[in-house]
């Protein structure tokens, strides 16, 4: 094989991946949040304001609800524009694990707990660990991830260029 046929092949194949790769999905709780959120930012409805921003705003508006209104479905948005939402996310979470596990050690020091020795100690650490992951991924969560993500996701839905979004 020559190097242009295999420059060909490789081409094709990451091709065939990029085609195929799943579109990263945002926890529904999140994705809600950031959509009533941006959705402000439309302004009232029936006023010119809002008409020229919805046309600004096209490709990531949703089809008209019952009162005819269109709001902001970020599943229109485009491949790495969702990646990177999808990695916010998961720093978001990972530093609400952080500061619950910090919170749930601290709390186990204060208590009047035995020495259990460095084995016992790092069980208690894995143990703070799990909970701290379980608490920041799940919906009820104590918010500090929500918070964080959709504070710094409105900065990155806001320097997209929402005229090419899909």
């Amino acid at each position: 094989m020559t190097t242009t046929g295999l420059s060909n092949d490789l081409a094709t194949s990451a091709t065939a991946k990029t085609a195929t790769a799943p579109r990263p999905e945002l926890r529904k709780d999140f994705r809600e949040e950031l959509e009533r959120r941006l959705d402000g930012w439309l302004g009232r409805p029936g006023t010119p304001q809002r008409a020229t921003v919805e046309g600004l705003v096209e490709g990531i508006l949703g089809e008209p609800d019952a009162d005819g209104l269109r709001h902001v479905d970020l599943t229109k948005l485009r491949s790495e524009k969702l990646n990177e939402l999808a990695r916010l996310q998961k720093a978001s979470e990972d530093f609400e694990a952080v500061f619950v596990k910090g919170m749930l050690s601290q709390m186990r020091r204060t208590s009047m707990s035995e020495d259990t020795g460095p084995m016992g100690e790092m069980a208690k650490d894995f143990m703070d660990q799990a909970v701290a992951e379980s608490v920041a991924q799940s919906r009820g969560s104590l918010g500090i991830a929500k918070t964080v993500f959709v504070e710094m996701a409105q900065r990155v839905v806001s320097t997209i260029d929402l005229k090419k979004a899909e």
